[in-house]
């Protein structure tokens, strides 16, 4: 991917890319790499969001009309983690929504030139905290497993970018457990 001068990134998604509002890791690294593109980015990550849904408070403008606000060049979309709760019977629908939402957001051009480069973002693992008041992920991470091949192969028949997350994620938090 390359970046221009004052290229517009906008993050969207669920908690993984609200997290990243609390710290700016990514974003003071993306700023030190490109020091004299001037980027603009935005994080408009909610933990509610799917793809398909977006609950906000009322009054709230509808997402989409964000990022025509926004005008990205370069979207960043981290979903599936939410919507793996629905398990193998809402993994169909989910590949619905996420096919529909890929064909709207490549082809429209909200910065008014070209629709923006697009990067799907897995969902992370999730990780077993070994507290009972907690859940322990195993059942999260096996629904996981049906909807990031999902994501990547619809990321592929929409030619944008995907990163893995899951796996690279569930790596290494076997191997931070192994004494």
């Amino acid at each position: 991917i390359r970046l221009e001068p004052r290229s517009r990134v906008v993050i969207i998604g669920n908690t993984l890319a609200e997290r990243m509002q609390y710290y700016g890791y990514w974003e003071s690294l993306l700023h030190q790499r490109f020091p004299q593109h001037e980027l603009y980015v935005r994080n408009l990550g909610w933990s509610a969001d799917e793809v398909a849904l977006r609950p906000r408070s009322q009054n709230f403008a509808e997402h989409g009309h964000t990022l025509a606000d926004h005008k990205p060049d370069l979207l960043i979309a981290m979903f599936g983690f939410n919507e793996s709760f629905g398990g193998v019977a809402g993994l169909k629908r989910f590949e619905q929504d996420l096919d529909t939402w890929l064909r709207e957001v490549t082809t429209t051009k909200y910065n008014g030139r070209q629709p923006p480069t697009v990067i799907l973002c897995s969902p992370i693992a999730h990780e077993n905290l070994r507290n009972r008041s907690l859940p322990d992920g195993r059942l999260t991470n096996e629904n996981l497993r049906l909807y990031v091949p999902v994501m990547r192969a619809l990321a592929e028949r929409h030619a944008v970018r995907f990163i893995d997350l899951f796996e690279p994620s569930l790596r290494g938090m076997t191997e931070a457990r192994q004494p």
